[in-house]
Protein backbone atom coordinates (compact mmCIF):
# COMPACT_ATOMS: atom_id res chain seq x y z
CA UNK A 1 0.00 0.00 0.00
CA UNK A 2 0.92 3.50 -1.00
CA UNK A 3 1.66 6.39 1.62
CA UNK A 4 -1.52 7.85 2.16
CA UNK A 5 -2.74 9.71 -0.89
CA UNK A 6 -5.50 12.24 0.70
CA UNK A 7 -2.54 14.35 1.85
CA UNK A 8 -0.62 13.45 -1.69
CA UNK A 9 -3.73 14.96 -2.97
CA UNK A 10 -3.02 18.07 -1.18
CA UNK A 11 0.22 18.35 -1.90
CA UNK A 12 -0.24 17.88 -5.62
CA UNK A 13 -3.20 20.89 -5.66
CA UNK A 14 -0.52 22.98 -3.42
CA UNK A 15 2.74 22.31 -6.21
CA UNK A 16 -0.33 22.94 -9.59
CA UNK A 17 1.52 19.73 -10.95
CA UNK A 18 0.71 19.36 -14.14
CA UNK A 19 1.89 16.83 -16.33
CA UNK A 20 2.12 17.34 -20.40
CA UNK A 21 3.38 15.18 -23.03
CA UNK A 22 6.59 16.29 -21.90
CA UNK A 23 6.23 15.92 -18.22
CA UNK A 24 6.77 18.79 -16.07
CA UNK A 25 5.55 20.15 -12.22
CA UNK A 26 3.83 22.96 -12.21
CA UNK A 27 4.86 25.09 -8.25
CA UNK A 28 2.04 27.84 -7.90
CA UNK A 29 2.07 29.90 -4.44
CA UNK A 30 1.76 33.99 -4.32
CA UNK A 31 5.11 34.16 -6.13
CA UNK A 32 5.40 34.04 -9.74
CA UNK A 33 4.78 30.55 -11.01
CA UNK A 34 8.02 28.29 -11.90
CA UNK A 35 7.87 25.27 -13.97
CA UNK A 36 10.02 22.56 -13.24
CA UNK A 37 10.51 19.24 -15.13
CA UNK A 38 10.50 16.29 -13.58
CA UNK A 39 14.21 15.67 -13.46
CA UNK A 40 14.39 18.77 -11.49
CA UNK A 41 11.44 17.47 -8.94
CA UNK A 42 13.68 14.75 -8.38
CA UNK A 43 16.88 16.82 -8.05
CA UNK A 44 15.07 19.15 -5.80
CA UNK A 45 14.06 16.20 -3.70
CA UNK A 46 17.46 14.69 -3.58
CA UNK A 47 18.98 18.48 -2.40
CA UNK A 48 16.37 18.92 0.05
CA UNK A 49 17.64 15.69 1.53
CA UNK A 50 20.99 15.85 1.35
CA UNK A 51 20.73 19.47 3.54
CA UNK A 52 17.98 18.12 5.85
CA UNK A 53 14.65 19.67 4.88
CA UNK A 54 12.18 16.70 5.42
CA UNK A 55 9.47 18.94 4.77
CA UNK A 56 10.22 19.48 1.74
CA UNK A 57 11.13 16.06 0.90
CA UNK A 58 7.70 15.27 2.17
CA UNK A 59 5.94 17.67 0.32
CA UNK A 60 7.66 17.07 -2.70
CA UNK A 61 7.22 13.33 -2.74
CA UNK A 62 4.03 13.38 -2.19
CA UNK A 63 2.94 15.59 -4.68
CA UNK A 64 4.88 12.65 -7.83
CA UNK A 65 3.46 10.09 -5.62
CA UNK A 66 -0.04 11.57 -6.35
CA UNK A 67 1.22 12.06 -10.23
CA UNK A 68 2.14 8.17 -10.20
CA UNK A 69 5.94 9.50 -11.36
CA UNK A 70 7.76 8.95 -8.36
CA UNK A 71 10.48 6.35 -8.60
CA UNK A 72 12.38 4.23 -6.11
CA UNK A 73 14.83 6.58 -4.95
CA UNK A 74 12.60 9.10 -4.41
CA UNK A 75 10.58 6.68 -2.25
CA UNK A 76 13.55 5.75 -0.18
CA UNK A 77 14.96 9.61 0.38
CA UNK A 78 10.41 10.30 0.93
CA UNK A 79 10.80 7.33 3.69
CA UNK A 80 14.20 8.74 5.64
CA UNK A 81 12.41 11.92 5.62
CA UNK A 82 9.22 10.70 7.60
CA UNK A 83 11.44 8.66 9.89
CA UNK A 84 13.41 11.56 10.38
CA UNK A 85 9.92 13.47 11.10
CA UNK A 86 8.96 10.99 13.71
CA UNK A 87 6.32 9.07 11.57
CA UNK A 88 7.29 5.38 10.79
CA UNK A 89 4.18 4.48 9.68
CA UNK A 90 4.29 6.38 6.74
CA UNK A 91 8.09 5.61 6.41
CA UNK A 92 7.29 2.02 6.34
CA UNK A 93 4.88 2.50 3.27
CA UNK A 94 7.59 4.33 1.69
CA UNK A 95 10.40 2.13 2.50
CA UNK A 96 8.37 -0.70 0.99
CA UNK A 97 7.77 0.63 -2.05
CA UNK A 98 11.24 1.80 -2.34
CA UNK A 99 12.57 -2.13 -2.43
CA UNK A 100 9.86 -3.05 -4.90
CA UNK A 101 11.38 -0.62 -6.95
CA UNK A 102 14.55 -0.67 -6.42
CA UNK A 103 16.75 -1.82 -9.26
CA UNK A 104 19.80 -3.52 -7.36
CA UNK A 105 20.41 -5.73 -4.65
CA UNK A 106 22.34 -2.71 -2.75
CA UNK A 107 19.48 -0.46 -2.63
CA UNK A 108 17.10 -3.51 -1.73
CA UNK A 109 19.58 -4.08 1.02
CA UNK A 110 19.44 0.00 1.83
CA UNK A 111 15.65 0.47 1.96
CA UNK A 112 14.69 -3.22 3.63
CA UNK A 113 17.06 -1.91 6.39
CA UNK A 114 15.09 1.41 6.59
CA UNK A 115 11.67 -0.83 6.32
CA UNK A 116 12.75 -3.02 9.15
CA UNK A 117 13.76 0.19 11.90
CA UNK A 118 10.75 1.81 10.49
CA UNK A 119 8.25 -1.17 11.73
CA UNK A 120 9.98 -1.48 14.91
CA UNK A 121 9.46 2.39 15.68
CA UNK A 122 6.08 1.76 14.22
CA UNK A 123 5.64 -0.84 17.34
CA UNK A 124 5.25 -3.62 14.71
CA UNK A 125 8.02 -6.44 15.36
CA UNK A 126 7.28 -9.07 13.55
CA UNK A 127 7.35 -7.14 10.41
CA UNK A 128 10.21 -5.77 11.48
CA UNK A 129 11.58 -9.12 11.71
CA UNK A 130 10.09 -9.98 7.89
CA UNK A 131 12.27 -6.96 6.89
CA UNK A 132 15.38 -7.94 8.57
CA UNK A 133 15.17 -11.53 6.99
CA UNK A 134 14.66 -9.36 3.48
CA UNK A 135 18.00 -7.40 4.43
CA UNK A 136 19.87 -10.53 4.96
CA UNK A 137 18.55 -11.57 1.73
CA UNK A 138 20.67 -8.85 0.57
CA UNK A 139 23.10 -8.23 2.70
CA UNK A 140 26.63 -8.50 1.25
CA UNK A 141 29.72 -10.21 3.65
CA UNK A 142 29.60 -12.49 6.49
CA UNK A 143 30.28 -10.00 8.96
CA UNK A 144 27.22 -7.86 8.04
CA UNK A 145 24.92 -11.13 7.72
CA UNK A 146 26.31 -12.01 11.78
CA UNK A 147 25.51 -8.23 12.25
CA UNK A 148 21.58 -9.50 10.65
CA UNK A 149 21.36 -12.43 12.75
CA UNK A 150 22.09 -10.69 16.05
CA UNK A 151 19.55 -8.33 15.59
CA UNK A 152 16.62 -10.96 14.42
CA UNK A 153 18.19 -12.50 17.66
CA UNK A 154 17.02 -9.87 19.96
CA UNK A 155 13.80 -8.57 18.13
CA UNK A 156 12.38 -12.24 18.25
CA UNK A 157 13.03 -11.27 22.44
CA UNK A 158 11.29 -8.62 22.17
CA UNK A 159 8.23 -9.41 20.21
CA UNK A 160 5.77 -10.94 22.32
CA UNK A 161 4.95 -13.38 19.60
CA UNK A 162 6.96 -15.93 18.12
CA UNK A 163 6.45 -18.67 15.81
CA UNK A 164 8.16 -21.86 13.94
CA UNK A 165 7.47 -23.18 10.89
CA UNK A 166 8.94 -26.50 9.97
CA UNK A 167 8.12 -28.42 6.43
CA UNK A 168 9.38 -31.59 5.25
CA UNK A 169 8.94 -34.23 2.51
CA UNK A 170 10.82 -37.42 3.42
CA UNK A 171 10.93 -40.84 0.75
CA UNK A 172 10.67 -43.76 3.02
CA UNK A 173 10.67 -47.50 2.90
CA UNK A 174 7.99 -47.77 6.03
CA UNK A 175 5.67 -44.99 6.00
CA UNK A 176 3.06 -47.21 8.12
CA UNK A 177 5.91 -48.49 10.60
CA UNK A 178 4.84 -52.04 9.46
CA UNK A 179 6.66 -55.20 9.94
CA UNK A 180 9.44 -56.45 7.71
CA UNK A 181 7.30 -59.93 6.84
CA UNK A 182 3.96 -60.95 6.06
CA UNK A 183 4.04 -64.09 8.74
CA UNK A 184 3.84 -63.12 12.69
CA UNK A 185 5.74 -65.29 14.99
CA UNK A 186 5.93 -65.00 18.92
CA UNK A 187 8.58 -66.53 20.62
CA UNK A 188 7.72 -69.43 23.13
CA UNK A 189 4.26 -70.04 21.10
CA UNK A 190 4.03 -72.48 17.79
CA UNK A 191 1.31 -70.89 16.20
CA UNK A 192 1.90 -68.30 13.60
CA UNK A 193 0.24 -65.68 12.43
CA UNK A 194 -0.26 -64.23 8.83
CA UNK A 195 -0.32 -60.37 9.01
CA UNK A 196 -3.21 -58.02 7.09
CA UNK A 197 -1.11 -56.13 4.37
CA UNK A 198 -1.67 -52.93 5.70
CA UNK A 199 0.39 -54.27 9.29
CA UNK A 200 3.39 -55.23 6.84
CA UNK A 201 5.42 -52.08 6.14
CA UNK A 202 4.67 -49.58 2.90
CA UNK A 203 7.07 -47.22 0.84
CA UNK A 204 6.13 -43.89 0.45
CA UNK A 205 6.45 -40.44 0.64
CA UNK A 206 5.70 -38.60 4.40
CA UNK A 207 5.21 -34.81 4.29
CA UNK A 208 5.13 -32.77 7.23
CA UNK A 209 4.10 -29.66 8.51
CA UNK A 210 4.75 -28.23 12.10
CA UNK A 211 3.71 -24.76 13.19
CA UNK A 212 4.48 -23.87 16.60
CA UNK A 213 3.16 -20.08 18.03
CA UNK A 214 3.46 -18.30 21.15
CA UNK A 215 2.37 -14.63 22.44
CA UNK A 216 4.11 -13.77 25.63
CA UNK A 217 1.60 -12.36 28.48
CA UNK A 218 2.74 -9.35 30.47
CA UNK A 219 5.79 -7.20 30.20
CA UNK A 220 9.37 -8.57 28.78
CA UNK A 221 11.33 -9.22 31.75
CA UNK A 222 14.60 -11.39 32.05
CA UNK A 223 13.56 -13.37 35.13
CA UNK A 224 10.38 -14.20 33.70
CA UNK A 225 8.27 -15.67 31.14
CA UNK A 226 4.93 -16.14 30.65
CA UNK A 227 3.36 -17.60 27.26
CA UNK A 228 0.14 -18.84 25.69
CA UNK A 229 1.14 -21.43 23.00
CA UNK A 230 -0.23 -23.22 19.96
CA UNK A 231 0.60 -26.39 17.58
CA UNK A 232 -0.81 -27.64 15.08
CA UNK A 233 1.20 -30.62 13.05
CA UNK A 234 -0.03 -32.95 10.15
CA UNK A 235 1.46 -35.44 8.55
CA UNK A 236 0.62 -36.72 5.54
CA UNK A 237 1.62 -39.73 3.47
CA UNK A 238 1.52 -40.50 -0.13
CA UNK A 239 2.04 -44.34 -0.91
CA UNK A 240 4.08 -45.60 -3.41
CA UNK A 241 2.86 -47.65 -6.63
CA UNK A 242 4.72 -50.80 -4.99
CA UNK A 243 2.78 -50.23 -1.92
CA UNK A 244 -0.59 -50.02 -3.62
CA UNK A 245 -0.57 -53.31 -5.01
CA UNK A 246 0.63 -54.83 -1.83
CA UNK A 247 -2.14 -53.43 -0.41
CA UNK A 248 -4.78 -52.11 -2.62
CA UNK A 249 -7.41 -51.39 0.30
CA UNK A 250 -4.54 -48.89 1.74
CA UNK A 251 -5.78 -44.79 0.86
CA UNK A 252 -2.93 -42.23 1.93
CA UNK A 253 -5.70 -40.66 4.51
CA UNK A 254 -5.37 -44.21 6.35
CA UNK A 255 -2.01 -42.81 7.98
CA UNK A 256 -2.57 -39.26 8.12
CA UNK A 257 -2.49 -37.98 11.49
CA UNK A 258 -3.42 -34.50 13.26
CA UNK A 259 -2.61 -32.45 16.55
CA UNK A 260 -3.55 -29.56 17.58
CA UNK A 261 -2.75 -28.55 20.75
CA UNK A 262 -2.58 -25.21 23.24
CA UNK A 263 -1.68 -24.14 26.67
CA UNK A 264 0.26 -21.92 28.82
CA UNK A 265 3.87 -22.12 29.74
CA UNK A 266 6.30 -20.23 32.01
CA UNK A 267 10.13 -20.06 32.45
CA UNK A 268 11.71 -18.22 35.43
CA UNK A 269 14.97 -17.75 35.70
CA UNK A 270 16.97 -17.99 38.93
CA UNK A 271 20.23 -16.30 38.96
CA UNK A 272 22.59 -16.45 36.36
CA UNK A 273 23.40 -19.86 35.58
CA UNK A 274 19.89 -21.64 36.32
CA UNK A 275 16.25 -21.97 34.61
CA UNK A 276 13.59 -23.53 35.97
CA UNK A 277 9.87 -23.40 33.93
CA UNK A 278 6.40 -25.59 33.61
CA UNK A 279 3.10 -25.61 31.52
CA UNK A 280 0.09 -26.68 31.00
CA UNK A 281 -1.12 -28.35 27.71
CA UNK A 282 -4.53 -29.75 26.14
CA UNK A 283 -5.27 -31.10 22.52
CA UNK A 284 -6.58 -33.42 20.06
CA UNK A 285 -5.19 -36.06 17.75
CA UNK A 286 -6.95 -37.37 14.61
CA UNK A 287 -5.43 -40.34 13.08
CA UNK A 288 -6.80 -41.86 9.82
CA UNK A 289 -9.06 -38.57 9.31
CA UNK A 290 -11.06 -39.61 12.76
CA UNK A 291 -10.73 -38.29 16.50
CA UNK A 292 -7.90 -40.63 17.41
CA UNK A 293 -7.70 -39.09 21.35
CA UNK A 294 -7.68 -36.08 23.32
CA UNK A 295 -5.12 -35.33 26.05
CA UNK A 296 -4.23 -32.83 29.18
CA UNK A 297 -0.26 -32.46 29.87
CA UNK A 298 1.41 -30.71 32.48
CA UNK A 299 5.14 -30.22 31.84
CA UNK A 300 8.12 -29.23 34.55
CA UNK A 301 11.38 -28.36 33.38
CA UNK A 302 14.95 -27.78 35.08
CA UNK A 303 18.31 -26.22 33.44
CA UNK A 304 21.56 -25.14 35.41
CA UNK A 305 25.05 -23.83 33.33
CA UNK A 306 27.43 -25.79 35.28
CA UNK A 307 30.45 -24.07 33.39
CA UNK A 308 30.67 -21.93 30.37
CA UNK A 309 31.24 -25.12 28.30
CA UNK A 310 28.92 -27.70 30.27
CA UNK A 311 25.06 -27.65 30.76
CA UNK A 312 22.69 -30.13 32.75
CA UNK A 313 18.60 -29.96 32.67
CA UNK A 314 15.88 -32.13 34.21
CA UNK A 315 12.58 -31.95 32.25
CA UNK A 316 9.52 -34.15 32.48
CA UNK A 317 5.75 -34.48 32.12
CA UNK A 318 2.45 -36.15 32.91
CA UNK A 319 -0.52 -36.68 30.52
CA UNK A 320 -3.72 -37.92 30.35
CA UNK A 321 -5.13 -39.42 27.11
CA UNK A 322 -8.97 -40.24 26.80
CA UNK A 323 -9.30 -42.38 23.62
CA UNK A 324 -12.48 -41.33 21.30
CA UNK A 325 -13.21 -44.59 19.45
CA UNK A 326 -12.87 -47.07 22.58
CA UNK A 327 -13.85 -46.88 26.36
CA UNK A 328 -10.07 -46.55 27.15
CA UNK A 329 -7.90 -44.48 28.92
CA UNK A 330 -4.02 -44.00 28.95
CA UNK A 331 -1.55 -42.32 32.04
CA UNK A 332 1.71 -41.50 30.43
CA UNK A 333 4.66 -40.21 32.50
CA UNK A 334 8.16 -39.09 30.99
CA UNK A 335 11.13 -38.36 32.50
CA UNK A 336 14.71 -36.57 30.94
CA UNK A 337 18.14 -36.11 31.73
CA UNK A 338 20.46 -34.33 29.28
CA UNK A 339 23.68 -32.89 29.37
CA UNK A 340 25.37 -30.42 26.77
CA UNK A 341 29.06 -30.20 26.69
CA UNK A 342 31.35 -28.22 24.22
CA UNK A 343 34.08 -30.00 23.66
CA UNK A 344 38.02 -28.37 22.70
CA UNK A 345 37.62 -27.57 19.17
CA UNK A 346 34.26 -25.63 19.75
CA UNK A 347 32.29 -29.21 18.55
CA UNK A 348 28.87 -29.94 20.39
CA UNK A 349 27.89 -32.94 21.94
CA UNK A 350 24.69 -33.59 23.46
CA UNK A 351 23.50 -36.86 25.78
CA UNK A 352 19.77 -37.23 26.88
CA UNK A 353 18.27 -40.61 28.76
CA UNK A 354 15.05 -40.86 28.74
CA UNK A 355 12.27 -42.79 31.03
CA UNK A 356 8.75 -43.62 30.38
CA UNK A 357 5.64 -45.56 31.81
CA UNK A 358 2.56 -45.64 30.22
CA UNK A 359 -0.40 -47.92 31.76
CA UNK A 360 -4.04 -47.97 30.02
CA UNK A 361 -7.13 -49.01 31.36
CA UNK A 362 -9.07 -51.98 29.90
CA UNK A 363 -5.75 -53.55 27.90
CA UNK A 364 -2.64 -55.42 28.07
CA UNK A 365 -0.92 -52.50 26.83
CA UNK A 366 0.87 -51.44 29.43
CA UNK A 367 4.80 -50.53 28.78
CA UNK A 368 8.25 -49.32 30.37
CA UNK A 369 10.53 -48.12 28.32
CA UNK A 370 14.61 -46.17 28.45
CA UNK A 371 15.66 -44.23 25.68
CA UNK A 372 19.40 -42.84 25.07
CA UNK A 373 20.41 -40.44 22.60
CA UNK A 374 23.74 -39.09 21.61
CA UNK A 375 24.26 -35.93 19.04
CA UNK A 376 27.58 -34.67 17.94
CA UNK A 377 27.66 -30.98 16.14
CA UNK A 378 31.14 -29.92 14.34
CA UNK A 379 32.18 -26.82 15.31
CA UNK A 380 32.45 -25.57 11.79
CA UNK A 381 31.02 -26.36 8.57
CA UNK A 382 32.70 -28.93 6.27
CA UNK A 383 33.15 -26.72 2.77
CA UNK A 384 29.20 -25.29 1.97
CA UNK A 385 27.64 -28.24 4.55
CA UNK A 386 26.85 -27.97 8.37
CA UNK A 387 26.80 -31.55 9.86
CA UNK A 388 25.17 -32.68 12.81
CA UNK A 389 25.08 -36.56 13.47
CA UNK A 390 22.92 -38.78 16.09
CA UNK A 391 22.37 -42.24 17.19
CA UNK A 392 19.81 -44.18 19.47
CA UNK A 393 18.72 -46.76 21.27
CA UNK A 394 14.81 -47.62 23.02
CA UNK A 395 14.35 -50.51 25.15
CA UNK A 396 10.65 -50.89 25.44
CA UNK A 397 8.63 -53.69 28.18
CA UNK A 398 5.15 -55.01 27.84
CA UNK A 399 4.41 -57.40 30.79
CA UNK A 400 1.51 -58.39 30.19
CA UNK A 401 0.97 -58.15 26.21
CA UNK A 402 -1.33 -60.62 24.59
CA UNK A 403 -2.08 -61.24 20.68
CA UNK A 404 -5.74 -61.86 20.49
CA UNK A 405 -6.65 -64.50 23.13
CA UNK A 406 -2.55 -65.26 23.48
CA UNK A 407 -0.30 -64.12 26.25
CA UNK A 408 3.24 -63.53 25.28
CA UNK A 409 5.61 -65.25 27.30
CA UNK A 410 7.01 -63.57 29.54
CA UNK A 411 5.61 -60.45 27.97
CA UNK A 412 6.74 -58.31 24.87
CA UNK A 413 10.36 -56.76 24.61
CA UNK A 414 11.17 -54.48 21.80
CA UNK A 415 14.73 -53.09 21.11
CA UNK A 416 15.16 -50.33 18.67
CA UNK A 417 18.86 -48.53 17.23
CA UNK A 418 18.24 -45.98 15.33
CA UNK A 419 21.28 -43.65 13.77
CA UNK A 420 20.99 -40.23 11.38
CA UNK A 421 22.85 -37.18 9.91
CA UNK A 422 21.67 -34.14 9.35
CA UNK A 423 23.06 -32.12 6.33
CA UNK A 424 21.83 -27.59 6.11
CA UNK A 425 23.45 -25.84 3.52
CA UNK A 426 23.99 -22.52 4.76
CA UNK A 427 25.42 -21.29 1.64
CA UNK A 428 21.75 -21.88 -0.32
CA UNK A 429 19.78 -19.65 2.26
CA UNK A 430 17.11 -17.34 1.19
CA UNK A 431 16.05 -14.41 3.26
CA UNK A 432 17.71 -16.31 6.19
CA UNK A 433 16.20 -19.81 5.67
CA UNK A 434 18.48 -22.44 4.41
CA UNK A 435 17.70 -26.02 2.49
CA UNK A 436 18.35 -29.54 5.09
CA UNK A 437 18.58 -32.88 3.97
CA UNK A 438 17.91 -35.57 6.87
CA UNK A 439 18.75 -39.52 6.64
CA UNK A 440 18.14 -42.24 9.04
CA UNK A 441 18.34 -45.65 9.51
CA UNK A 442 16.11 -47.72 12.50
CA UNK A 443 15.69 -51.12 13.12
CA UNK A 444 13.45 -52.47 15.56
CA UNK A 445 13.68 -56.05 17.14
CA UNK A 446 10.86 -58.11 19.35
CA UNK A 447 9.83 -61.34 20.25
CA UNK A 448 6.71 -60.72 18.77
CA UNK A 449 7.89 -60.46 14.97
CA UNK A 450 4.93 -58.22 13.98
CA UNK A 451 6.83 -55.28 15.60
CA UNK A 452 10.07 -55.96 14.01
CA UNK A 453 10.73 -53.46 11.39
CA UNK A 454 13.48 -51.85 9.45
CA UNK A 455 13.54 -47.82 8.30
CA UNK A 456 15.24 -46.26 5.52
CA UNK A 457 14.49 -42.39 5.28
CA UNK A 458 15.33 -39.52 3.06
CA UNK A 459 14.12 -36.16 4.46
CA UNK A 460 14.06 -32.63 2.96
CA UNK A 461 13.09 -29.76 4.62
CA UNK A 462 13.63 -26.20 5.56
CA UNK A 463 14.84 -24.37 8.56
CA UNK A 464 15.98 -21.16 9.68
CA UNK A 465 19.74 -19.89 9.71
CA UNK A 466 19.07 -18.18 13.09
Amino acid sequence: MRPARGLAGAAALALGLALAPAPVVRAQAEAPAVTLTLPQVRSAIAAAAARGDAGLVRLLARGLDAAGQADGEVYFLWAQAEAAAGAPAPALDAAGEAYRRADTGRQRYQAAQLAARSAFAAGQPTTAQLWLRRTYEHAEGDKTREAIARDYRMLRAINPLSFRLNLGASPSSNVNNGAGSRLNYIDGVPAVGVLSPTAQALSGVEYTADLAFGYRLGALSRDRKITAVGRVYTRQVRLSEESRMLAPSAENGDFAHVLVQGGIRGQFRLGDDMVTGGGLVAGQSWYGGENYYHFARAEAEWSRDLTAATAIGVSGYFERRLYDNRPTTEAVAQLGLGLTQVLPGGSRLRARLTFQNANLTGTTRDNHAVSARLDWTPADPIGPVSLSLGVSANYADHPDYQVGFISVPGGRQDTSYGADIRMSFDRLDYAGFVPVLDIGLSRTESNVSRFETEEVSVGFGIRSAF
